[in-house]
């Protein structure tokens, strides 16, 4: 939680001051004392709750602060596993964006500390505070601590009171969402059973009847999805329902939660078809965040639903990950960074789905716990790496326990208000799978299990493959194809970002030269999406852009969702797509007084695919420049700052020639050469084409470098001409043999 850094002491005074000369005896009276400001008691179980606050001193919470230290796990070899989950997230004590939890003085958590002239809260966060008091391991002195224990359990009842208090005097305008009422419905119920063996019965029994009350709260509003408020943050409501479930014991409240948690994971609102859980419309990098409380729900319950949809997650994810033809990238997520993939859909931010936010090693392993369709994203340890994960995390946290000098939020309380809790939670490790080492194995071997443990490109055997009504990933031999023809915003929604689609090749990759056809997005946040149309010519996607002769840029690739036709088997596609190309923007108002139809087909070849992209117009409007766009892929410039750009050659009569930014005329085919590969692009008849003026250099999130080619459609002698008849180009992308 980010807490103010400030420091309000209580004053408590009173005047012993002298009557002043000629004074009546009665003229002057003590002022009163100042008011205490006092945890709420309005209910039953807040009274319990403050009345134990009030038994508890300083050396209740003080532990005894030692060090770690490193001593061999004798167990069995889950248990040796489980234990290297946890070095991938150990206890979050320190570090950036955390407390110095266990290191901050006792006296903070006293109840004299905490109601003063405000309700003050200890700089801590009670998620880690329990993680390590549960950490059974011979070398941890905090194990089984008490006061890390009653340090959790004065955070919650801290929270859980102020945070009913606020329900109570909110107003509509200020009523949280239940996004946020969830993230601390979440963070109350999975600290609960560390602090419940040391507190008396009673106290047990407020606490489970003040996450009651709140989770009745949840339960009666139902689920609601507020993209403009909390990003991807959603499923902390199915999180906190799987977590406190098993805490209320309550049957009905049990029965309420599995409908309301289900709808989470199949009404398209929420989930998508296609296998994502929509931000802006459509898939973004702030799934990320969902999939992470996802997958906290379903390592902690036991909802098919939520494994089900988690596996489709991975699925989805999968086939749109791409690696480079590196040897590190082909052999495992080791160097992951050098993965990429297409992210034009993108409404809100760049990045591509591989790299989307809350990125964790824990978080794979945790995801292949449920599911063999996370299991490329691991990069599974050697028996070496489990035997040293121990001293790993006993480094870890020791570092973090000797940060009480840096202390990122200040050592200080501050006066509580309300802050969406970011439960610090290694749920693969809190929820560990036993029999996860023997699939380990299974994955790591030779046999059926271990082509999972790639990404589908690099698997035997080819597919074609549907995701909803918005992807399609196709691959045969050694090169692999994805096409998007889905929804880039978020219908009715006039706040939300939109993406880059309206039927695009999203990549072409190979195992040679990587994905040398590339869309890439650039989302609502970018700091360039407001002023992105100055630069429509180098926008990284496969679209159809103009500009008309007034200067208006217009482009097939805010077509928020096309029309289409899908026909696939086992080893073909034919997909075709179309829409008007829409003749309004927000903020610049009409680009086009008339109509321009636009539509593309698709279909497989043995090497490749075809695209056949025709533009029909109503002639009511007079355009300058018109092209068929496609995204050349260069590298990341931070995690491949060696690679050569692709280089782009143009076949003229029998010469390939270097493309530039100056037409070329007669352009019978395209090549484009890449670390050692190279992908022909072969035209129905030549056409004249160019370069983009210059390279789209991404900065934000990302690091992409792309260069957009660009195939004249007006065909019109560089002279502005109206569109009547139909424009149409057509073109093989094919990847040659090295």
């Amino acid at each position: 939680m980010k807490l103010a850094l400030a420091v309000v002491v209580a004053l408590f005074f009173s005047v012993n001051s002298a009557t002043p000369a000629l004074a009546a005896p009665d003229a002057v009276s003590a002022p009163s004392p100042a008011a205490k400001a006092s945890l709420p008691q309005d209910e039953p179980y807040q009274k319990t709750l403050r009345a134990y606050m009030a038994t508890l001193k300083e050396a209740d919470f003080q532990p005894e602060n030692k060090d770690l230290t490193v001593v061999p796990v004798e167990d069995d070899a889950d248990a040796k596993l489980r234990t290297w989950v946890l070095s991938l997230g150990p206890p979050a004590v320190g570090r950036k964006r955390n407390h110095s939890s266990v290191m901050i003085k006792a006296g903070l958590f006293t109840l004299e500390s905490i109601e003063g002239a405000e309700v003050m809260r200890p700089p801590a966060h009670p998620e880690p505070l329990v993680d390590l008091a549960n950490w059974k391991y011979a070398g941890n002195p905090y194990f089984d601590s008490r006061p890390l224990r009653l340090r959790a359990f004065v955070l919650q009842a801290i929270d859980m009171m102020m945070l009913d208090r606020l329900f109570a005097t909110a107003d509509e305008k200020t009523l949280l969402t239940q996004d946020q009422l969830a993230s601390n419905i979440a963070s109350f119920a999975y600290v609960y059973p560390g602090f419940r063996d040391v507190v008396p019965g009673e106290v047990r029994d407020a606490c489970r009847a003040g996450l009651r009350r709140l989770v009745l709260r949840q339960l009666a509003q139902g689920p609601t999805v507020l993209h403009g408020r909390t990003q991807g943050m959603q499923t902390v409501q199915v999180a906190a329902l799987a977590v406190a479930c098993p805490v209320l014991d309550d049957a009905k409240i049990t029965r309420e939660a599995e409908s309301y948690a289900k709808r989470m994971f199949t009404e398209p609102v929420f989930f998508s078809p296609a296998g994502y859980f929509p931000q802006g419309g459509t898939l973004d990098s702030f799934n990320g965040l969902s999939a992470s409380y996802a997958l906290w729900a379903g390592l902690a319950s036991d909802w098919d639903f939520a494994r089900d949809g988690l596996a489709r997650f991975y699925r989805l994810k999968a086939h749109l990950t791409l690696p480079e033809p590196d040897a590190a990238g082909l052999n495992g997520p080791g160097s992951a960074s050098t993965w990429t993939g297409p992210s034009h859909f993108s409404s809100l931010t760049p990045p591509d789905p591989f790299h989307d936010q809350w990125i964790t090693a824990s978080r794979w392993t945790s995801a292949a716990a449920l599911t063999d369709e996370a299991a490329c994203f691991v990069k599974w340890p050697t028996e070496e790496e489990i035997a040293a994960a121990a001293g790993a995390a006993v480094m870890e946290v020791n570092a973090q326990l000797h940060e009480l000098s840096w202390a990122p939020h200040g050592l200080e309380p501050a006066p509580w208000k309300f802050a969406m809790a970011s439960p610090f939670v290694n749920a693969g490790s809190q929820y560990f799978r036993k029999g996860l080492d023997a699939r380990r194995k299974k994955l790591m071997g030779t046999g059926k299990e271990s082509s999972m443990a790639l990404l589908p490109v690099l698997r035997p055997g080819d597919y074609v493959r549907a995701f909803g009504d918005e992807f399609l990933a196709a691959k045969t031999g050694d090169h692999a194809a994805i096409l998007h023809f889905g929804v880039i915003a978020e219908e009715g929604d006039p706040e939300s970002g939109v993406g880059l689609g309206g039927g695009a090749l999203s990549a072409f990759w190979t195992k040679s030269a990587g994905s040398v056809i590339l869309s890439r997005g650039v989302g609502a946040w970018s700091p360039r999406y407001a002023k992105m149309f100055d630069e429509w010519r180098t926008i990284p996607t496969h679209a159809v852009a103009g500009v008309t002769a007034e200067g208006k840029a217009f482009t097939s690739a805010r077509i928020v969702r096309p029309e289409h036709t899908l026909k696939a088997d086992d080893k073909s596609y034919t997909l075709e797509v179309h829409a008007p190309i829409p003749p309004e923007r927000r903020g610049v108002g009409t680009l086009l007084a008339g109509k321009l139809d636009y539509s593309r087909k698709f279909e497989s070849t043995p090497k490749g695919l075809r695209v056949t992209t025709t533009i029909a117009g109503d002639g009511k409007d007079t355009i300058a420049e018109l092209y068929e766009v496609l995204p050349v892929y260069h590298r990341d410039a931070e995690t491949e700052r060696t690679a050569a750009p692709t280089t782009i050659e143009f076949k003229a009569g029998d010469a390939w020639v270097p493309a530039t930014t100056a037409y070329t005329e007669k352009v019978a085919a395209i090549r484009l050469t890449r670390f050692g590969g190279s992908v022909e692009i072969t035209f129905d008849a030549p056409r004249r084409a160019k370069l983009a003026p210059a390279d789209w250099v991404e900065t934000y999130m990302t690091h992409n470098v792309n260069r957009n080619i660009l195939i004249d459609l007006l065909e019109s002698d560089d002279k502005p001409t109206t569109v009547t008849a139909a424009k149409s180009v057509s073109y093989r992308i094919e990847a040659v043999q090295p």
